[in-house]
């Protein structure tokens, strides 16, 4: 919800990454290690990032629509100890 009234816009980016747990970050960068490069090649290198940028907007539409839950709160507060 901050981020819906404008503070706290650097969690943006920061929860595309840290949202899961290590094993989570460890898993995405595996497949982005493996996947990645195709998908790029396919999209180019700005539309890689650009999509790359946009799916991870589009992920953060759910735990907004659940951020009262006891889970997402306890992974907005892992993600904010880890990003401060």
């Amino acid at each position: 919800a901050e981020v819906l009234k404008g503070r706290d816009l650097h969690s943006l980016i920061t929860s595309m990454f840290l949202h899961g747990g290590w094993m989570h970050l460890i898993g995405n960068l595996l497949f982005l290690w493996i996947f990645g490069d195709n998908l790029e090649d396919q999209l180019g290198h700005v539309g890689f990032h650009l999509a790359l940028s946009r799916l991870g907007c589009l992920g953060l539409l759910p735990p907004q629509a659940f951020q009262n839950t006891v889970k997402a709160a306890a992974l907005h507060r892992w993600a904010a100890k880890w990003c401060a």
